[in-house]
């Protein structure tokens, strides 16, 4: 039976300096503390749905990188905003860990 595959996608803030991983995740909006903070509880609820369903649900560890680029500019807070989505993802793969690389394709899937 073929397995469902849940991806987790984040925007990353658009600055010469963040290493982005894909144009199309781009945005010019620069996220204050809140803002973040909201959206790692909306993901945190969101994982928290799947995890009794039957699918796979991965992220790209260089995406989170650069999705968290602007935490470095805001003041810490406690728990940190990095510990915050890391445990918000506790779980799920990082598909980089075991993807299989092609020439043409910037996103592949994992291998099972």
């Amino acid at each position: 039976m073929a397995e469902n595959i849940i991806t987790l996608m984040f925007p990353e803030y658009n600055d010469g300096d963040n290493k982005i991983t894909s144009k199309d995740w781009t945005t010019d909006e620069l996220y204050d503390d809140e803002t973040i903070g909201r959206q790692i509880k909306n993901v945190a609820q969101f994982v928290d749905f799947f995890k009794d369903e039957e699918c796979r649900m991965v992220f790209d560890s260089k995406n989170i990188q650069a999705y968290l680029y602007p935490v470095y500019t805001i003041p810490e807070s406690y728990p940190s905003r990095r510990m915050q989505l890391k445990t918000a993802l506790k779980g799920l793969e990082d598909w980089r860990k075991n993807r299989i690389s092609t020439v043409d394709a910037e996103y592949v899937t994992i291998q099972q």
